[in-house]
Formats: C-alpha cells, structure tokens, sequence
C-alpha cells in the first residue's frame, strides 16, 4: 500500500449485508480488508455529499437549516468535540443555500473540503467502515425517504515519524 489512498463510501451500498442502513446511519462493507498494521495513519473527510433533508413543518429551523451536523467514523481515535470526546471526523454547517427564504430545503449538499482536518486511524485492520451523520444532541439527521444516497470521500495517510 503506498502512502495514501481514498475511499469513497455510500449510504446504499451494502444493504444486503446492512439493511438497517440509512442515509445518516450506514455501515459499508469493502471489497477486501484494509491493513495498516506496523505504520501510523490519519485520515480526513474531503468530501460529503447528501440530499435534502426532512423539515418538520412546525419546527422548520430544527432540523437542519441553523444546525452542525457532526459526521462520526468508527475507524479514527476519540477527538473532543465541545464536552464530548467522541468519533467525531468533521463538523459544519451545510450552506444557507440549502434552504430557500420560506425555509423548505431546496438543493442537494455537497460540501468539498479545501482545509482537511486528519485525525489519527484508531483501528489498524478493517474491512467495514461505520458512518454516523448526527445533529448536536446526538440525534441522526433526518432525510426523507430517497434513492440519493449520501456519500463520503475519506482520505488515508500513512503518518511520516
């Protein structure tokens, strides 16, 4: 394996092996198992793409719109995110243009990161990768029922001593 690689996941991938999978909650299973044994390794999200999501329509600002979502990975080291030290590989708030002026979601989320937070890679040999898209109270992000999955573009590097 050289010194980096990419993985590029979707929600809907591995429904026959995981079909509790959901577009906030999804485990995928890899062609073949991954070893990073005897090297240390990080690895940052690059790109995270997703559709709309569902707006409750007493509540439209509690959803998504004025919110963090946090994307967990069960492959990285415990970072601390505010109180917490939890999974947690990214946060951001989706873009204003994700909802238009009566708050109803219009576009569908692609965020490409130019600045790559790299967090070190706690598990050495894998062959699943768990992702987890959640609001500040833990809650998954809702989305409506949608054959758009979301995907998630993971960057690996070996770390140089």
């Amino acid at each position: 394996m050289g010194s980096s690689f990419y993985v590029t996941l979707f929600s809907n991938s591995s429904m026959k092996a995981y079909p509790a999978n959901t577009i906030s909650s999804f485990t995928v299973q890899l062609a073949h198992e991954i070893d990073l044994a005897g090297d240390s390794w990080e690895l940052a999200l690059c790109e995270f793409s997703c559709p709309p999501p569902k707006v409750d329509s007493q509540k439209p600002h509690a959803v998504f719109y004025d919110t963090n979502a946090l994307i967990y990975c069960d492959l990285i080291a415990p970072q601390f995110v505010s109180h917490s030290k939890v999974r947690c590989l990214r946060t951001f708030i989706p873009p204003t243009a994700f909802c238009n002026e009566v708050v109803q979601p219009t576009a569908f989320c692609n965020e490409v990161f130019e600045n790559l937070y790299y967090v070190p890679v706690e598990k050495r040999s894998f062959r699943d990768i768990t992702i987890l898209i959640i609001d500040t109270a833990g809650n998954p992000i809702a989305f409506p029922d949608s054959k758009t999955p979301a995907k998630v573009v993971l960057h690996f590097r070996r770390v140089l001593q």
